[in-house]
């Protein structure tokens, strides 16, 4: 883990004074100032509607239903969600537009400069996963002469794409099925298997793959976006059903699923990806990449009230999901009591090229913020020294989130731990081309305005080189003294 430094603390006025509504709390990282405004009230925690710009996100958009529990909720495992699922979620692709055209003229033409007006790469009377239409194109496109350099590149890279499909479609081993969702999910599942084989079962998932891609090939099972299946040592629990976190965690407990156990389609048909780019390894362990922002989020176990444990995170835009090591989640499960609940086997693309296939559990994820002290009258409240007292708050609810685990322990010089894309589902976040290079973060829309530099974009510095950080970590967040 990166070296920690001390972060100076500053209350900001509202410097907007026409704007009387709530104050965003803002953490700005860079191993640099964090400042925070006015908070809201706890009781605005749990949101059912969120705004944005005045306007109302869907309720359809949160939470497609409502979660079952008890009885009801294992009595309903057998009721498939499919009609309902497809009536709605799947209508009918919108019409494509007419072929391009373009006007006849000398040829060929070689200067983007020169190209007839409103020329384009783009074919959008193709369907994109129809690589013999784009085929046939890119060779017209060629005979057109307009270009044709980079249809020629762009035909190499659709023949490969196509003898990949070929492939996939030979790895998968499956007789009479076309849906290519459904033959990507099981070359995904067999090399997942072949994994597990190959390594030490740990989590006793093979019985349960085995009867996943049984289930496939035998057309007993379908893919269908949004939809799951719940299974437990090699027998499947549910009909295909939206996911609710709730109702992972209840018959997740009910089933030991701490092992074994496996939740269909939560993943994705295909690898998910991990593309932060492993650098790290080559650096030496004093350096840290100056462009990046590492923060702490704090990790629980679902359903146990306790503060949780602060781990630092790389913030990687590259990242389908949150990603820790096997010590961590030990951990966590030693503070929590329990044993954190398996979703199954991710298989993960990452940036050099290669697969690897990780656990993945569910955790509840939340992030603490300081926060000046006011009185009842809402004023800040001074220290003896002249300064202002502050308080550790959480910034946001505690959310239940998908977390992939690496195997071993993270030390200085490992893959640092990948934040995934909570942060932004949650929050807002912003940057500035101003050269401090800090990562604004809130949970109030008016902080775009209150707290983001207006940067002429014209005078923004270059990046810069990557410098030694061993003067500059990443800020720290006093573990917070109560729930």
């Amino acid at each position: 883990m990166p070296p920690r430094k001390k972060i100076k603390i500053t209350p900001k006025p509202n410097p907007n004074p026409t704007y009387s509504g709530p104050q965003p709390r803002l953490y700005e990282w860079n191993g640099a100032d964090f400042k925070d405004g006015k908070l809201k009230p706890k009781d605005e925690e749990t949101h059912t509607q969120y705004k944005h710009k005045g306007r109302e996100v869907p309720k359809s958009r949160i939470q497609k239903r409502a979660p079952f529990s008890g009885p009801q909720l294992f009595a309903d495992l057998n009721t498939s969600y499919v009609p309902a699922a497809t009536a709605t979620t799947a209508p009918n692709p919108p019409a494509r537009p007419a072929k391009q055209a373009w006007p006849a003229g000398a040829r060929p033409i070689t200067d983007i400069a020169k190209v007839p007006p409103g020329w384009n790469y783009d074919e959008p009377d193709l369907d994109p996963e129809d690589w013999a239409a784009q085929i046939t194109r890119c060779n017209e496109r060629i005979v057109e002469a307009i270009m044709p350099d980079i249809f020629r590149w762009k035909l190499k890279e659709l023949t490969r794409s196509q003898e990949s499909r070929k492939e996939m479609v030979k790895e998968a081993g499956a007789q009479g099925i076309t849906d290519i969702n459904v033959l990507k999910r099981l070359c995904t599942l067999k090399r997942t298997l072949k994994n597990l084989q190959g390594d030490k079962d740990e989590y006793k998932l093979i019985s349960t793959v085995k009867a996943i891609i049984t289930a496939y090939e035998n057309k007993t099972l379908d893919w269908y976006d949004g939809l799951v299946t719940y299974w437990s040592h090699g027998t499947q629990l549910s009909q295909p059903r939206t996911f609710i976190a709730e109702e992972h965690q209840e018959i997740g407990n009910h089933y030991k699923g701490y092992e074994g156990f496996w939740v269909e389609g939560v993943f994705g048909h295909g690898p998910t990806n991990t593309l932060f780019c492993n650098h790290f390894e080559t650096q030496q362990s004093s350096n840290r990449n100056s462009f990046c922002h590492y923060m702490d989020l704090h990790l629980r176990v679902p359903n146990v009230q306790i503060a949780g444990h602060p781990i630092t995170f790389i913030d990687d835009t590259g990242s389908d999901m949150m990603v820790i090591y096997d010590a961590d989640k030990r951990l966590l499960e030693r503070l929590g009591g329990r044993r954190l609940l398996c979703l199954g086997m991710a298989q993960a693309a990452q940036a050099d090229g290669h697969w690897a296939d990780f656990l993945v559990v569910s955790v509840e994820v939340t992030i603490y913020c300081k926060s000046p002290a006011r009185n009842n009258q809402g004023h800040l409240i001074r220290d003896p020294n002249g300064g202002y007292q502050y308080v550790t708050e959480r910034m946001t609810s505690w959310d239940t989130i998908q977390c992939s685990v690496r195997p071993g322990g993270a030390g200085v010089d490992d893959v640092p731990r990948l934040l995934g894309p909570w942060l932004r589902h949650k929050l807002y976040t912003a940057s500035a081309p101003d050269g401090q290079n800090l990562m604004h973060v809130m949970d109030n829309y008016s902080g775009f305005g209150n707290h983001v530099p207006n940067v002429d974009t014209s005078l923004a510095i270059q990046q810069g080189l990557i410098v030694n950080m061993n003067q500059v970590p990443d800020p720290f967040i006093p573990p917070p003294p109560y729930r």
